[in-house]
């Protein structure tokens, strides 16, 4: 569990978060939305601790951040996995060898890992393949994949579908839904498309110029493969 206590966040005159307080539970997806602005990506900063609150308390287990040991927190930030909005992925590198890098990091090989990671995310075929030969929902792909290389217990998604096209992101998003089945992670996914949150996050946290305004309870839709022509999807649309 990880409780959020009544944390702030200001840069010099700037209030980027004003005393947020909630509570996440094991296996939840969170969806944190708000405008440009609110909050979303500093409040995910925390999480990962690549930030600390300016004041307030962020609860790991019922441990405080800062009651973390060297050892515990290097422990703490290896359980979570980020996908970013631009993939981050090295150009010199392969497909395999991008999936594989958060290991190499740490002087770890796991060829068994990588290639079963390539298989759920739909990459085998492009393993020796480099980021400039992929479209958008591949290379997404295969960020996803390397979120996962080190079996995170949490997943920070920064609006990892904005870049996509429709189809692209209901495919990220079916992604995101059988990883979370597959690997029992929780979720806490950052997006300005309350499309894309309807359809993944049970739970909904509104932010507002650094406040949450309000959370809500939501009932995702089921996630499956269209079988409408792209052609088809168009005109539904204009119809609709």
């Amino acid at each position: 569990m990880i409780d959020v206590i009544s944390v702030s966040k200001r840069y010099l005159n700037h209030v980027a978060l004003e005393n947020l307080s909630f509570s996440v539970e094991k296996n939840d997806i969170l969806g944190i939305v708000g405008k440009s602005g609110s909050g979303k990506t500093t409040l995910l900063k925390l999480l990962n601790l690549v930030e600390k609150p300016t004041s307030g308390q962020i609860l790991i287990d019922g441990k405080t951040t800062d009651q973390l040991s060297k050892t515990q927190l290097s422990h703490y930030k290896a359980k979570i996995g980020v996908v970013f909005q631009h993939y981050n992925l090295l150009a010199n590198k392969t497909v395999a060898q991008n999936i594989a890098l958060p290991l190499t990091l740490v002087g770890q090989k796991n060829s068994k890992k990588v290639a079963e990671l390539l298989n759920f995310v739909g990459m085998s075929e492009k393993e020796n393949a480099y980021p400039a030969e992929l479209s958008g929902g591949e290379k997404q792909r295969v960020a996803i994949a390397r979120a996962l290389v080190r079996q995170p217990e949490i997943l920070l998604c920064d609006e990892a579908t904005s870049s996509l096209d429709e189809d692209n992101t209901a495919a990220i998003l079916r992604l995101l839904k059988d990883s979370h089945q597959a690997f029992g992670i929780t979720i806490f996914f950052v997006s300005h498309d309350l499309d894309a949150v309807q359809k993944l996050c049970n739970r909904v946290l509104v932010l507002e110029k650094g406040r949450v305004l309000g959370e809500v309870n939501n009932t995702p839709e089921l996630l499956s493969e269209s079988e409408s022509s792209y052609l088809d999807k168009v005109r539904r649309r204009m119809v609709e």
